[in-house]
């Protein structure tokens, strides 16, 4: 940058640091969730549970890689976020 000249950030710094705790929280749920990488049932009578928490259509007997299983993380805090 030019002396004098000012930068302005095309993204508010509010925006950023909600970035940031985005990703500090998913790494927080994973720690928190442990990591499963075959489908299990944590309490008799509850829904199957695999990587860092996932129930949405997992089975018994279902596998997952740590990768995809962030990702499903991921999607799981996005579509329950606002509830959190």
């Amino acid at each position: 940058m030019l002396p004098g000249m000012a930068f302005t950030s095309p993204v508010p710094r509010s925006a950023l640091a909600a970035l940031s705790l985005s990703a500090a929280g998913l790494v927080g749920i994973a720690l928190h969730e442990g990591y499963s990488s075959v489908a299990i049932t944590p309490v008799k009578g509850d829904v199957p549970t695999i990587g860092f928490g996932t129930t949405a259509g997992v089975r018994p007997g279902d596998t997952i890689t740590p990768p995809k299983a962030l990702e499903r993380a991921l999607s799981d805090v996005r579509q329950f976020e606002g509830a959190l």
